[in-house]
Formats: structure tokens, C-alpha cells, sequence
């Protein structure tokens, strides 16, 4: 059996990612999958549960993105945990570190997809439709507040000054010798001062932690349609093959790009000879529920949700399947 011996989340920035859960699903996975070396992902936006695959030290990781844009950006993340787009200030180009202001990010062209990526870190939810992360009002404090991180010079610092008023953390700053140092002490000055700052700094955390993934060589990557990724070559006990669909409900489908025509994938699923593990509110009675979880809305709403998984055939957790 794979054993979690990197631990972490870790996820591109995605409307709906499962970094929060990953680790609970994919333990989950294996208690009907012991045997398993191979995990595909079939619908892997921002990467959640292919990167938490390579924690497990699976021997191959199929990552698949129908989203051509989300699919180029996380090449162009894997490019810069290899060096190949690296600042001084970390393994992305400097423009990702410093704060953008509201006309800069209506320039950025998502066709690019190291543009794309940092639209989306700068946008309300981490989706670009919704539009820029901060109201006019705290637009220029989310600023100078990133631009200290990078430039800690004492007209950055008074500007500080004049956001954390009276806060007794701000000093402490000033004792950080590098910029993640320094994003680390802004989360505890926007938590102990109620000011919702924090984002922007904990998507782009989330990908610097990227650089300690080493397995990335492993992920074999896909820019298909799910049921354009031949499974027929795989033994059912040797492969978890996982589906994160978009949710059929009113709220998250405007989410995605594109229809979703779920009455084919429910057929699609039910006709595979092997084991399909879904997440999904709710499915038709034909596919099992096998877990479920609480975790808090990404929506912005701060709503208290059940995730569920299912599997489109009766599985046993000894990894059989089950007739009855």
C-alpha cells in the first residue's frame, strides 16, 4: 500500500479545489484501493488530489484538464518549480510578488497563462469572473501591504504604520529577513486586526510550497475530455481512478467553462468495468455513496457544505466488488 510520505496540500489557484479534503478522500480511496500504484485524475483542475497522489508516492500520477487555460497554467507552474521562470524574490517572476492595482489586472490577457494565474490569485474567490480581489476602499493598503514584503523600506513600513494602527505585532515585522518571513507576520497583522488582507498572500504560499513537491516528473499531464483517457489498459486493483465533476447545482455550475452534460458522464461511469470514485453533493441512486465530509464553502459564503464520494459500482474496502 502508498503511504503519505510528503506531508502538505498543495493546488494551483481553483474555484472548487479539494486542497482542503484531499488528504481525507485519498485516505479513503485506499481503503477500497489498498493495492493501488496508479492514480488518474480525470477532471484535475487546480491539482489538489494529483499532487496529494505524488505525497502518496503513487508510481504513476495522471493529471487530466479539459480547461485548456487551467491546463496551460499548471505547466506553466510545474516551469517555474523548475527553475525556469525564477526571481530573486522566489521561483516566479518578480510582477507575482509585488501588489497589482485594479486597472493592471483588467490588462492582464488570460490567454497567457502566467497571466492568467496571477488574474485569478488577484480575483474575489479565486475566480476571474467574479472580478478584483479588493474594493476600492482597501485597494491601495492590499498594495503597500505586498510591497513591503519585497521592499521593506521605512516609507513602506510608516505606510504599514498608518494600516495596523496601534497593533503591538507590527514591530515584529521589522525583524524579517526574507519575504516569506515577512507574508507570515501580515497574516498574523490581518488576524489580529480584523482586516481581511490575505488572499492573494496565502494563494501564492500555497504554490511556493509547491517547490518542496519533488515528484513532479511523475505527473503525467492531459489536456483531454475524461472519456478520451483509455483506461481499458489498466487492471481495476492497480488504479484509483478519480472524478471531481462540476457540482450539478445551480450556484456551482455557472462556475465552470462550458455545459456539462451529465447524463452522458453518469452513463459513461456506470458502463466502466472498473471502479470510478466521484465527488458530488448528491448522485442518481444507482452510484454508492462511500463518505462524506463537512468543510467550509470556497464561495465566499462561509456556508458549512457536505462533500460526499461515491463509486459507480458496490465496492467492499477490501477492494472487491461487490455483486449485491
Amino acid at each position: 500500500m502508498v503511504k503519505n510520505i510528503i506531508y502538505g496540500d498543495y493546488s494551483i489557484p481553483y474555484v472548487g479545489s479539494k486542497r482542503g479534503i484531499a488528504t481525507a478522500l485519498m485516505k479513503e480511496m485506499l481503503k477500497y484501493k489498498p493495492n493501488a500504484t496508479i492514480f488518474i485524475d480525470l477532471f484535475g483542475g487546480g491539482g489538489a488530489m494529483s499532487f496529494k497522489a505524488l505525497c502518496y508516492d503513487f508510481k504513476k500520477v495522471i493529471y487530466n484538464e479539459l480547461d485548456t487555460q487551467v491546463y496551460k497554467a499548471m505547466n506553466y507552474v510545474i516551469e517555474c518549480v523548475n527553475g525556469e521562470h525564477k526571481s530573486k524574490y522566489g521561483i516566479f517572476p518578480e510582477n507575482f510578488y509585488r501588489g497589482i492595482n485594479r486597472d493592471e489586472w483588467e490588462k492582464l490577457n488570460i490567454n497567457n497563462p502566467a497571466d492568467w494565474l496571477l488574474k485569478t490569485i488577484n480575483s474575489f474567490g479565486t475566480n476571474i469572473n467574479k472580478g478584483y480581489l479588493y474594493s476600492h476602499e482597501i485597494e491601495q493598503n492590499k498594495i503597500d501591504l505586498e510591497n513591503y514584503c519585497i521592499n521593506p523600506t521605512e516609507e513602506n513600513y510608516h505606510k504599514l504604520e498608518l494600516i495596523f494602527q496601534d497593533n503591538e505585532n507590527l514591530k515584529m515585522i521589522k525583524l524579517s529577513q526574507t519575504p516569506t518571513e515577512r507574508r507570515l507576520f501580515m497574516k498574523i497583522l490581518s488576524k489580529t486586526s480584523k482586516k481581511n488582507y490575505l488572499q492573494n498572500l496565502q494563494s501564492l504560499e500555497s504554490l511556493q510550497r509547491l517547490e518542496r513537491l519533488q515528484r513532479l516528473q511523475r505527473l503525467q499531464r492531459f489536456n483531454n475530455s475524461y472519456e478520451c483517457i483509455d483506461l481499458s489498459k489498466y487492471n481495476d486493483d492497480e488504479v484509483i481512478i478519480y472524478c471531481d465533476i462540476p457540482y450539478n447545482t445551480p450556484s456551482t455550475k455557472k462556475l465552470y467553462v462550458g455545459e456539462f452534460d451529465y447524463e452522458e458522464f453518469y452513463e459513461w461511469a456506470i458502463k466502466n468495468d472498473k471502479a470510478i470514485f466521484i465527488s458530488e453533493y448528491n448522485m442518481p441512486a444507482c452510484f454508492t455513496k462511500i463518505f462524506e465530509i463537512k468543510k467550509t464553502s470556497l464561495l465566499g459564503n462561509h456556508k458549512i457544505i457536505t462533500e460526499c464520494l461515491f463509486c459507480n459500482k458496490k465496492i467492499d474496502k477490501a477492494g472487491q466488488l461487490s455483486l449485491f
